[in-house]
């Protein structure tokens, strides 16, 4: 009987050192977890900041993007004002230019090979 209240004193002592090293695996566990939640929060601190500013780019984007097509529409309406100006221009010294040479007598080679005027 001794004996057998031997083993069960060992077999109690077993469960209690057992049982300690399961509180404290426990323990580390929970301080683990803890950590792991204060990095998971930092980093969607941290996603949310970068989402914000991601958010912030592209409407600045967006709003470049306006603006230029703005100033490109307006450079071509410009443009085309400019080269409708450069065709009425041409068109006009042209003109000019031909009734100058209307004006010009015609000459033709008579057969010694002077020119007569043919008007």
């Amino acid at each position: 009987m001794e004996q057998s209240m031997i083993g069960l004193t060992v077999l109690g002592i077993g469960i209690a050192v057992l049982g300690l090293g399961v509180t404290a695996l426990s323990g580390v566990l929970t301080y683990l977890a803890r950590e792991t939640g204060k990095i998971m929060r930092a980093a969607l601190n941290e996603l949310k900041n970068v989402a914000v500013e991601t958010r912030d780019l592209v409407v600045e984007t967006r709003n470049l993007v306006v603006e230029t097509n703005r100033e490109t529409r307006n450079l071509i309406a410009e443009e085309g004002r400019a080269t409708r100006q450069l065709i009425e221009k041409i068109d006009e010294g042209t003109k000019k230019i031909s009734e100058q040479i209307e004006r010009i007598p015609e000459k033709t080679a008579s057969q010694d090979g002077r020119y007569e005027n043919k008007r």
